[in-house]
């Protein structure tokens, strides 16, 4: 079997006093999926994937909106609060009628 070698050192948020619970809403997240081991500068069983598509779902809402980044999965784009889940439509693909919007 031959190793997997990194071309870069593995670096570890923590180290640099940037843990992810600072900019992550950790309980969105299974309580199966939380770090429970010895290392206090990890916070999950995964290193977490901060260029994933879905990273603005576990942002924190926005101080001036109160509404997270946008999440997009085209042709949509999803918000969140605690209260409120808004989705719109792009408006490339809208179409506008005198009674709807669709």
């Amino acid at each position: 079997q031959s190793q997997l070698k990194m071309a870069f050192p593995r670096a570890d948020r923590g180290d640099y006093g940037d843990k992810v619970e600072k900019f992550v809403v950790k309980n969105l997240f299974h309580p199966d999926l939380h770090y429970q081991g010895p290392e206090p500068s990890r916070s999950f069983i995964f290193p977490f994937p901060t260029g994933a598509f879905w990273t603005n779902l576990v942002l924190p809402p926005t101080q001036n909106q109160n509404l997270s980044f946008p999440i997009v999965a085209y042709p949509y784009a999803f918000k969140w609060s605690d209260t409120l889940l808004q989705v719109s439509y792009s408006y490339a693909h809208r179409k506008e009628e005198p009674k709807a919007i669709h």
